[in-house]
């Protein structure tokens, strides 16, 4: 056809909506469950599984890290999360507020975009997603992926500590049966009954 064409790209707002609003949800998930399995009960003076445990702590704070940061090279108005109704209520837990979104883009759907898909190019000549989806992508990546990640390395390291105990209680426990069969030996079962093994 001859006749100009014209071609209408609508932004699902809805959706973005619903995805950030997940985003906050799962993020929240994440701490909540960090907090519950590193807290301290002083009345009871009951600990909790990770209660100081340095690799909880530092995941934790790694992840308010992410979320707090500016995606450099973009103006001050869109360059983080607040901007666009995502901000921190009670110290670490996320609050998103739709209708700042949904106002964010009304004003500036360009920004919100480059907020979170903005690329630069390296020294080598790749393309590198410094917006904020990148970043938090790249951030959880640094955390769980397997055998390099942060959490799988201490997972390494308890699990190695594990075995080591384990080989030391069979150590202590073939020691402890050598000294009985060696007592038993000497005293005879009557004795050794009623006597303490050290």
């Amino acid at each position: 056809s001859d006749q100009p064409v014209t071609v209408t790209v609508e932004q699902d707002v809805d959706g973005l909506a619903e995805d950030l609003s997940n985003f906050v949800n799962t993020f929240n998930n994440a701490i909540s469950k960090i907090d519950s399995l590193t807290k301290y009960d002083p009345e009871s003076q009951t600990r909790s599984v990770l209660t100081s445990d340095s690799t909880a702590q530092r995941v934790r704070q790694r992840l308010l890290n992410v979320v707090l940061r500016s995606v450099n090279g973009l103006p001050a108005a869109m360059n983080r999360l607040s901007r666009v109704g995502i901000s921190l209520s009670g110290g670490s837990t996320l609050r998103f507020d739709e209708s700042a979104f949904r106002k964010a883009m009304e004003n500036d759907p360009d920004g919100v975009a480059e907020l979170f898909t903005q690329e630069v190019t390296d020294a080598g000549g790749t393309k590198v997603v410094t917006g904020l989806a990148g970043v938090i992508k790249t951030e959880l990546e640094r955390l769980t992926k397997e055998d390099t990640g942060l959490i799988s390395i201490q997972g390494e390291a308890i699990q190695s500590n594990q075995d080591l105990l384990n080989d030391r209680i069979s150590q202590l426990q073939t020691l402890l049966n050598r000294r009985r069969e060696g007592l038993l030996a000497q005293f005879g079962p009557r004795r050794v009954k009623d006597m303490p093994i050290s």
